[in-house]
């Protein structure tokens, strides 16, 4: 619309200074013409202007790099979701540029963690004074929201299995579920009949503060809950006891943690895969950490 009325007073003052015998009729033509070549020059150098987006560290950041010494206000506006909710969240900020190369930054919101999607980006070149802009859209790949490690308590609950193995092992053995790795010597073959599964026993100065656990899903259903039990989680694999964690990938599968990009590798598959996958049928057969109630 602007546009359009620019071309209609471009061809009024036109015809005015043709048909118009007056000796300033020339005077509004002129300055049009004027306003015609500032936006030309304008929205060439714009078109020039090189410039970088993408997101890192729970950032956007924005690089703008111009061929010449201009000053210009760069908007770079977008729509975040997390992918368990159903709410977009409206993101802008607007900067003044004044230097040949740029760099700002637009924080994500990190209210809760897991995987964001960047939607609608869009980024507007303008000159001082406002007049002309040159728009471009961004596609950003999406991002993950890692959580905070919490100091919170960490109680797991232990399923029949572990009932029976303690009740069956004697008060000075320790009986658990057999892992790769286990010696076979240390089957024990009577309990692994009655289980139908394979355990290992073990005598109690044997034992160690190494723990293994199992990652129960099933009773986070809200964004809230999903936030506080990912960092509960991330704490508990974080801690240097935490040598296994158990989680549903198809069937129960165990992961070493201990290492630090190996707890990378993990929380980058739970993050990612959409909630869903991640419940089971059943409780494995293992101390399980679970949310119940509003508390893990």
């Amino acid at each position: 619309m602007r546009k359009l009325l620019l071309c209609f007073t471009t061809i009024m003052a036109l015809a005015i200074a043709l048909f118009h015998d007056a000796s300033y009729s020339y005077v509004p033509f002129l300055l049009l013409v004027a306003l015609w070549s500032y936006i030309a020059i304008w929205y060439l150098l714009l078109k020039r202007v090189q410039t970088d987006v993408y997101v890192a560290d729970e950032v956007v950041w924005i690089t703008v790099q111009m061929p010449a010494f201009m000053r210009l206000f760069v908007t770079f506006s977008c729509n975040v979701k997390h992918v368990l909710s159903e709410e977009a969240i409206a993101l802008h900020t607007t900067q003044h540029i004044a230097s040949p190369t740029e760099t700002f930054t637009l924080p994500l919101p990190t209210t809760y963690c897991g995987t964001v999607h960047v939607h609608d980006g869009m980024l507007t070149l303008k000159d001082t004074l406002g007049i002309v802009s040159v728009k471009h859209a961004v596609e950003l790949a999406p991002t993950i929201i890692w959580p905070a490690s919490t100091n919170q308590t960490v109680e797991a609950s232990t399923t029949a299995m572990y009932t029976l193995l303690g009740s069956d092992g004697g008060a000075r053995e320790k009986v658990t579920p057999y892992r790769p790795g286990d010696p076979l010597k240390h089957i024990h073959w009577p309990i692994s009949a009655k289980l139908q599964t394979l355990v290992v026993q073990q005598h109690a100065f044997m034992e160690t503060q190494q723990q293994s656990f199992a990652l129960y899903f099933n009773d986070v259903q809200t964004l809230s809950q999903y936030d506080a039990f990912m960092r509960l989680c991330y704490h508990l694999v974080s801690s240097p006891e935490c040598q296994h964690i158990t989680i549903w990938k198809d069937d129960w599968q165990t992961y070493d943690v201990t290492e630090p990009q190996q707890i990378t590798a993990l929380f980058t598959y739970l993050l990612n895969v959409p909630l869903s996958q991640l419940y089971a049928p059943s409780l494995p057969a293992m101390k399980a950490i679970r949310y119940e109630g509003g508390h893990a």
